[in-house]
């Protein structure tokens, strides 16, 4: 589906004067919408697969926008540590490549390359193990027809039964 012109409109404004912000951009295009209402449209706006083909058209048009590739080279060097900045001490300057720098680029490129999403695997329930602490307390969970080593769910444990987690 085509993009409208207050779609296009808000796209222009989005890489331009509202450098980064949908909901301004949405505003400066043209929307009658209250601030919520614009937050809401200019994200739903940016994930459609049209919006950002054309982002991506206007990046390779504006010389001012840097590319994925240039963020990801960029990035990558703050990472290695080539990218180094000059402090003064004491002694006079000296260049270093703060490791907090290097730290804080690794992680936004995994962000960028998407390292941390979850799988479905990985956001399954934590089970957990029930383990007996007393003779007392395993003879009232046989009682119970509980078997040591077993895994509930957290929401299964009665009394006498404690967690090892």
């Amino acid at each position: 589906m085509a993009l409208t012109k207050l779609e296009r409109r808000t796209l222009d404004y989005y890489v331009n004067e509202a450098e980064g912000c949908g909901t301004e951009a949405a505003r400066l295009a043209g929307s009658k919408a209250n601030a919520n209402s614009r937050a809401v449209w200019a994200s739903r706006l940016l994930r459609k697969p049209e919006a950002r083909e054309y982002l991506a058209a206007i990046q390779e048009q504006n010389p001012r926008v840097c590319t994925k590739r240039e963020r990801l080279e960029f990035y990558t060097a703050v990472m290695r540590g080539e990218v180094t900045e000059t402090r003064m001490s004491k002694v006079g300057p000296y260049e270093t490549a703060p490791v907090s720098a290097r730290v804080n680029a690794a992680i936004t490129l995994g962000k960028l390359l998407g390292d941390f999403l979850e799988s479905d695997q990985d956001r399954a329930r934590p089970q957990l193990r029930v383990v007996f602490a007393t003779i007392e307390e395993a003879e009232e969970a046989a009682a119970m027809d509980v078997v040591e080593g077993q895994v509930y769910e957290p929401a299964a444990l009665g009394e006498g039964m404690k967690d090892t987690g």
